[in-house]
């Protein structure tokens, strides 16, 4: 209990090093942690790792909390964009797939990850029928809340999305086609 104090007050006093080392420590002292205090304190070393641009180690502890509390959705998405940090860009893609339930702003980063994807040469044709789904889901969500719609960024997304898809669509029908018939 002492050691969780002192992590308190390290992160408080914006010593984030030295939270780090008392957070680390009660882990590994932490045999009388129940699993949701377990998973608290791996969400706020993660956190940490995040403060000082550690997003490699920021995504692993989120996953750590993951491990111990696996119904918690913040813990998949901070480690999504921990990974997305430090331009793991697939870890981050994949991270976004299991989050359960996605709102509106979840479907609109695994497109914004998706044309990531494509930018840096990764043509898998499963990302575009993910696009396509989630644009869709976009589009649904939004008639269900406006509010939502406010930010610019889902408005850039959807116009982006038209162009890229019939684009995108275009170049592969013919690979989905290949596909389909060497399945055959």
């Amino acid at each position: 209990e002492g050691r969780k104090c002192w992590s308190r007050y390290y992160l408080a006093m914006g010593d984030i090093q030295n939270a780090i080392q008392s957070l680390a420590s009660v882990l590994s002292n932490g045999n009388e942690l129940d699993a949701l205090n377990q998973a608290a304190i791996y969400e706020t070393l993660g956190d940490c790792y995040t403060q000082i641009g550690q997003f490699d180690r920021s995504a692993s502890s989120f996953e750590q909390a993951l491990l111990t509390a696996p119904g918690r959705s913040e813990y998949r998405r901070k480690a999504a964009l921990a990974w997305l940090s430090a331009n793991r860009t697939v870890d981050a893609y994949r991270q976004y797939l299991l989050v359960e339930p996605k709102d509106i702003s979840d479907w609109v980063r695994i497109c914004d990850i998706i044309l990531q994807l494509q930018r840096e040469g990764k043509t898998d044709p499963n990302y575009w029928f993910m696009f396509n789904k989630g644009i869709s889901e976009v589009k649904r969500l939004t008639t269900l809340s406006q509010e939502e719609f406010r930010n610019t960024w889902y408005l850039e997304i959807l116009q982006r999305s038209e162009e890229h898809t019939s684009e995108l669509q275009s170049q592969f029908r013919i690979s989905y086609a290949v596909f389909c018939l060497k399945k055959k």
